[in-house]
């Protein structure tokens, strides 16, 4: 899921009432988890290169929780309409999850594979990783290393 929209789009395909879970590697959050907040981020920024690029990112954060219920498709699904209706842009940027299975160190993930299987869905959250821009576009190469302060 690259985006909030797809994540509903993705939601509201599934079965209402299928539970929605989150998985970091081998752990899963607990099903009492709670989305705490869904924020719209306008970055300004400056890189290595003394190139600058303006930006938005969609960030979800999600406490880890014990017992209770996972939110169903539905319930989710619900969350972020209202969301995408109350912030313009919200639905567009690029989405990262916040979360931190037992709540400590909290990180940031990106959706990877959404499964629908025995009645839930199952979001794989992956580990995001620090990217120099001008690295990836070859402006680092030792050929042209005088692009890099």
């Amino acid at each position: 899921m690259k985006t909030i929209s797809e994540l509903g789009d993705l939601l509201e395909m599934a079965p209402r009432n299928a539970a929605v879970r989150f998985r970091v590697g081998a752990t899963q959050l607990g099903d009492g988890y709670h989305v705490t907040e869904l924020k719209l981020a306008q970055i300004k920024g400056i890189d290595c290169g003394g190139r600058r690029n303006d930006w938005a990112e969609t960030l979800m954060q999600v406490l880890d929780g014990q017992g209770a219920s996972p939110l169903s498709a539905r319930k989710l699904a619900g969350i972020l309409r209202q969301s995408i209706d109350a912030i313009p842009g919200l639905e567009a940027a690029p989405l990262s999850v916040e979360c931190a299975p037992g709540n400590i160190g909290l990180s940031r993930y990106t959706i990877g594979a959404a499964d629908l299987a025995a009645g839930q869905v199952m979001l794989s959250l992956e580990a995001e990783y620090a990217l120099c821009k001008p690295a990836a576009t070859g402006c680092c190469a030792p050929a042209k290393s005088a692009c890099c302060a």
